[in-house]
């Protein structure tokens, strides 16, 4: 896994991650097609401790949530199958769970999701830095409202 020593997923890490996007592709393009990689393969985008079904019962299936050293936590419903346990540690860009159809789904996929003290914020500008190959903003940073698909 390509890694910053500071261990922090960036451009270089996601370069490895997601698969490329189509030239001309818009950046709305870009994004669906960034949420549908990290969907698909569900790698941890910040060290921390395992949660199993990340206090959402079974309306998220054998799901996972990664409570994250920086006081984020990622959320991750639906798998197949988990590649974590229970309290384990997770390291930034390790596999944690393999797209499923679990819990209340309407299809296969890997739902994912960015709380911050308890409020869903939105990706999108995460995803578009990605895109750009910039850093990407802070999860602290990201807005809770305004969300687009």
């Amino acid at each position: 896994m390509l890694l910053a020593a500071d261990g922090i997923v960036g451009p270089a890490t996601w370069s490895g991650l997601v698969v490329s996007v189509a030239p001309g592709s818009t950046r709305a393009n870009a994004v669906r097609a960034l949420q549908f990689q990290l969907r698909k393969h569900g790698h941890a985008l910040t060290s921390g401790t395992a949660r199993l079904n990340g206090g959402l019962g079974e309306s998220c299936g054998p799901g996972v949530a990664i409570d994250g050293d920086d006081g984020i936590v990622h959320q991750y419903c639906h798998p197949d199958s988990r590649s974590v346990s229970d309290g384990a540690r997770v390291t930034t860009g390790q596999l944690v769970a393999h797209t499923g159809n679990t819990g209340d789904s309407t299809g296969p996929h890997l739902h994912f999701g960015i709380f911050r003290q308890g409020v869903s914020v939105c990706p999108q500008q995460l995803l578009i830095a990605l895109y750009d190959n910039l850093t990407p903003p802070s999860p602290w940073t990201l807005p809770a409202s305004g969300c687009t698909s």
